[in-house]
């Protein structure tokens, strides 16, 4: 390897032990091998620490914290301890395709304009077993600068670490995860770097999300990451502008986001949590786009209602349908 890493990769962790192998090994494996793998364990108590010391390659540098200092500190950590010139947060229970990064840095070789690559992705259960594939793939480069990278939510998931690279002296200077957005400040991060150049999107799954029994989806609260999603939207039209987002685009995209998490909060009820429907609707009337949202969910409900009930049958029959 040489002196400095062309490339950092963070895995943040705590109490992933039994994923954590599968997420280092994918890095290392990694047809790019000019990298670091940057290690950020928050105070875990269980075999994290015994996992780590599996691996003996050089590339792999471990910081374990005396106290959980919180999720998003610790993804700051993994970012300030780099010295790659690109860096990516990479979840302690996903993992990366072996030509994830070859295919990126490609990208940023080709384009000195973009500060950011996404590339698409599946989802695997807790045994690594790949399910429900969401489409076919054209393999396609797209580029989006401008309004365009806004726009393109309505399409591609851009947002979420894992299926994202970017520069790093551009995430330091937008001041990394601001851990006041508990909810989304991958979101809010995102927001803030866009302006500073272009996104490539490859259409290709190079990355893995592991969906698995430990993620308790009945405690996530849609509401506040509806908020959170919205003033981000907010911030970009104080700082750039209503030519950098139109009020159709804003409206476009509450409409979207709205639907979903007016749905998320119906199935709340299915606990018997009214709350955080409450809060959805409550939130959507504060930022004036109740009456979009509504009507996009309406018109979709049929296909929320499906989704719901193959999913169920999936999660019964153990992904065999």
């Amino acid at each position: 390897m040489r002196d400095r890493p062309l490339v950092s990769i963070g895995i943040p962790t705590w109490n992933y032990g039994e994923y954590l192998g599968e997420c280092i090994e994918s890095v290392l494996a990694q047809t790019y091998e000019n990298i670091e793998v940057i290690i950020c364990d928050n105070a875990s108590t269980d075999s994290t620490p015994e996992v780590v010391r599996r691996y003996e390659d050089p590339r792999i540098r471990y910081y374990r914290n005396e106290a959980n200092i919180g999720l998003y500190p610790n993804w700051n950590l993994c970012l300030r301890y780099a010295k790659g010139k690109y860096f990516k947060i990479l979840q302690s229970d996903d993992k990366l395709s072996p030509n994830f990064i070859e295919e990126c840095l490609d990208i940023f070789m080709s384009d000195s304009n973009v500060i950011m690559v996404v590339t698409s992705y599946v989802n695997i259960n807790s045994n690594g077993i790949v399910y429900d594939p969401r489409r076919s793939y054209s393999h396609e480069v797209l580029y989006f600068s401008g309004s365009e990278k806004i726009a393109s939510f309505e399409k591609f998931s851009h947002v979420q670490p894992t299926f994202n690279i970017y520069v790093r002296d551009l995430a330091l200077d937008v001041g990394g995860y601001q851990p006041e957005n508990a909810y989304s400040a991958d979101f809010i991060f995102w927001c803030k770097m866009i302006p500073k150049g272009d996104v490539a999107y490859i259409d290709k799954p190079l990355a893995y999300q592991r969906i698995h029994d430990r993620q308790d989806r009945r405690k996530f609260d849609g509401s506040r990451f509806l908020e959170d999603w919205l003033c981000g939207i907010d911030f970009l039209v104080k700082y750039y502008g209503r030519s950098y987002v139109s009020c159709e685009l804003k409206r476009k995209l509450a409409s979207k986001w709205g639907e979903h998490f007016l749905w998320h909060g119906l199935k709340h009820l299915a606990y018997g949590n009214t709350a955080v429907l409450e809060k959805v609707v409550l939130t959507l009337k504060e930022h004036q786009v109740i009456r979009y949202a509504l009507v996009r969910f309406i018109a979709d409900s049929p296909i929320y209602l499906t989704r719901y009930l193959y999913n169920k049958l999936r999660h019964k029959f153990g992904y065999k349908i």
